[in-house]
Parts: C-alpha cells; sequence; structure tokens
C-alpha cells in the first residue's frame, strides 16, 4: 500500500480505520476522487483512487507532488546527495547549520526539483515535522533534535509517483479545486481544524491562515457539494461551533492524538468530528 512520504500536521494517517470506514458507507462506488487540502495524502494513498484530483493553497506542495509524480528519479537523486552531507556530520552543531543553510536555500532557490527535494529534507529534519511560513512566505521552522539515520525512503516515493501517475494536481483555493465535482464524485475536506483553545491552534500553514470566516465560507461550500449530488466527507474539531456549522449533517466522533499544542499536558487523546452527508 502506498503511503505519505512527508510528516503533516493534521496527518490523517492515525485516523485511516475511521476514514475507510465511512467511505464504505457510501451508497455506491464514486466517479472522481477529490482531496483539495492534501496535505500528507493519508486517505488518498491509502485508496489509490484511479481518477482523482488533489490540490493544496501552499504551491510548493502542490509542486512536490507534481515533481514527485513527473520526476521522481530527479527528487530521489538530489536527496542523495543532502543525505549524504547531513548524515556524514555526527556532530549536532554541524547537522544544525546544515539544516538552516538549506532552509535558506528553500527560501532562495527557483529550481523547482531542487525546492522540492529541500522540502522533504525540511520536513524530515525540522521542529516536529510542522511547515509554517511566515507573512512573507518564508518557511521558518527551527531545526529540530533528532538522531535520524536516513531522510527518505525510495521505494516510498516511487510507489507514491506510480500512484500519482494521471492525477490532476492542482495549485490554489479549494474553491477552485472543487470547482468541476459533479454528482457521483467523493471529496474529502480537511481543513485546518478550529482550534480547541489558543495554544492548540496551528492554522498557519502558509502567510495568510485558516480562521473562522474561512470555516463559514468553507461550510458554504459543503452545503453547495451536496445540492450538486456529491458525496463529502470533511474532518473539524469536536466542538459545539462546528456542530452547528453541520447541523443536519451526520457527525461521528473518532478518536486522535493532539499533537500540535505548545504545553505538553494539552497533548494526548482527543476527539473529532467526521462530517459526511450521506
Amino acid at each position: 500500500m502506498a503511503k505519505p512520504f512527508l510528516k503533516w500536521v493534521g496527518g490523517k494517517t492515525q485516523l485511516l480505520p475511521d476514514l475507510k470506514r465511512r467511505l464504505s458507507e457510501l451508497p455506491e462506488s464514486f466517479n472522481r476522487y477529490f482531496e483539495p487540502f492534501i496535505g500528507g495524502g493519508a486517505l488518498f494513498f491509502s485508496i489509490e483512487p484511479e481518477r482523482a484530483v488533489i490540490s493544496d493553497f501552499n504551491p510548493h506542495l502542490s509542486e512536490l507532488y507534481v515533481d514527485i509524480r513527473d520526476n521522481v528519479d530527479g527528487i530521489v537523486s538530489e536527496l542523495i546527495k543532502i543525505e549524504r552531507e547531513y548524515l556524514n556530520e555526527t556532530d549536532h552543531e554541524a547537522r544544525r547549520a546544515i539544516y538552516y543553510e538549506y532552509r535558506d536555500m528553500y527560501n532562495q532557490v527557483e529550481s523547482s526539483l531542487i525546492k522540492s527535494a529541500i522540502l522533504i529534507f525540511l520536513n524530515k529534519t525540522c521542529f516536529n515535522g510542522v511547515y509554517r511560513e511566515n507573512p512573507n512566505g518564508d518557511f521558518n521552522v527551527p531545526f529540530g533534535r533528532n538522531n535520524l539515520t536516513s531522510l527518505f525512503n525510495e521505494d516510498t516515493l516511487q510507489h507514491a509517483s506510480r500512484v500519482l501517475q494521471g492525477v490532476d494536481i492542482l495549485a490554489g483555493s479549494y474553491e477552485q479545486a472543487i470547482k468541476t465535482a459533479r454528482a457521483g464524485d467523493f471529496i474529502y475536506l480537511d481543513p485546518p481544524y478550529i482550534p480547541l483553545s489558543d495554544t492548540a491552534s496551528f492554522t498557519k500553514y502558509t502567510g495568510t491562515g485558516f480562521g473562522v470566516d474561512k470555516q463559514l465560507e468553507l461550510r458554504g461550500y459543503f452545503r453547495e457539494l451536496d445540492k450538486r449530488g456529491c458525496y463529502v466527507m470533511l474532518s473539524n474539531s469536536n466542538m459545539d461551533k462546528v456542530r452547528e456549522f453541520y447541523t443536519g449533517y451526520t457527525l461521528h466522533e473518532v478518536l486522535a492524538n493532539r499533537a500540535v499544542n505548545c504545553k505538553a499536558k494539552g497533548r494526548g487523546k482527543i476527539t473529532e468530528l467526521l462530517i459526511t452527508n450521506y
């Protein structure tokens, strides 16, 4: 089975049994698969849909998927060079210096292929695998303390490339990504969650964020997709506000680990919501 090649905040690997259980409840097989907040793509890779449209508002993430689809051997070649340089150093401070050199390069380089390879490296070596940009659009996550023995798995990348063949990969808003969705298509919406608290808040995957106003807009599109005859599933926080937004639809509670919180006591098992229109 294919699997994500990135660690992504809010990734759904741990929730795959619940997600696939909800998928199995569809009254019929779906036509096309849409995932406009692709992130690490756990559900996408686990079901390997034959016809799919995936997208993300972060253009660098979308471009990485394009490069994995169209030139995975080039990505692997660049990663081998980076891995050799990084792992040849055993001193923590030396590795830290290499990390910041590549972080600066990532924010300046124009080559899509090199940028994509560096993104995989940064994802493996930055603090907690977080992707965060400042208001200027520069990746600004600090170095993470780790003792990695490898930076990537070539088999995982090659398998991901095979799954991505024929997949439409877009960069931009979710509104554009779902524009062509029609009756019988399946759409999985996994936006940045409404935060449970100020310390649990993490919505800045890009320099713009995803506030409550955006959540309300998304609710409107959920309803529109429902009217079109699409099958829709959405993930979000288990909060009264979210329940109010999606009154009239089916709400499923699922158990998940909370990973993004500045306080250790604020991490652990919590319930989240899966919302479906079927």
